[in-house]
């Protein structure tokens, strides 16, 4: 036995160089994919039909996150898919040019239970499942056109919601099991998709200013709820 570890000690010692290259040459193996996923940071894709770029994927999971104006001479124009997608200690973005952004892809901001701002006003299209499961947002003003089915399914704080002139549909489920009491659907707004606020238990008025809004089937199903102010 004693015979067997000098022998191994012996080629420990003749080949210490190697093994000690050997030895750094896993551990940067090991540390780098970790490094690499974990430093703050944000990867955009160019998005040829909006002539700009999408934020494809933050990395890292930082509370707050800031969105730059442009990127390789174009503008940053939306978030994409799963974009910040279980973040779990994001609380908010900050845009250096909110305008610019257009487009909320699906489950972008899906399973963040932190996030607690993010600006809607100037967004045109907030894709389905874009806020799902976000369960500590409370106030939000959306200016988007088309709102997409589940875009703010079990968002289980969110109690005051601002829907901007302009919006036009809202998707099936949208505000589903949710804390709103209170919403007013401006006169742009031509259609409600079924189960539109299906498990807000504390929905108490929803106001629509579209008199032909009357005859969706949805609205007709939600009964005293639904008021018509001109």
């Amino acid at each position: 036995m004693m015979k067997f570890m000098d022998m191994i000690k012996k080629v420990l010692k003749e080949n210490l160089i190697s093994v000690v290259i050997i030895s750094i040459i896993i551990l940067a193996a090991t540390i780098t994919p970790i490094c690499y996923f974990n430093i703050p940071r944000l990867v955009y894709t160019y998005d040829e039909e909006l002539d700009g770029y999408l934020v494809d994927y933050a990395f890292g999971n930082k509370e707050e996150y800031y969105i730059p104006e442009m990127y390789k001479g174009k503008p940053i124009v939306g978030i994409g898919e799963r974009a910040f997608f279980r973040h779990s200690r994001l609380k908010g973005l900050e845009f250096h040019k909110i305008e610019n952004i257009s487009i909320i892809k699906k489950l972008a901001f899906s399973e963040c239970p932190r996030l607690e701002y993010i600006n809607l006003e100037y967004v045109d299209y907030i894709e389905r499942n874009a806020f799902s499961y976000s369960e500590s947002l409370k106030n939000i003003k959306i200016g988007a056109k088309k709102i997409g089915a589940s875009a703010f399914y079990k968002c289980k704080s969110l109690e005051n919601v601002i829907i901007l002139d302009g919006c036009e549909s809202i998707g099936s489920m949208a505000f589903a099991d949710t804390s709103i009491s209170d919403i007013i659907l401006p006169g742009s707004v031509s259609y409600v998709y079924n189960n539109c606020f299906i498990y807000s238990d504390k929905l108490k008025r929803v106001v629509i200013k579209n008199k032909e809004l009357l005859a969706n089937d949805y609205i007709k199903s939600l009964g005293d709820v639904v008021v018509y102010e001109e």
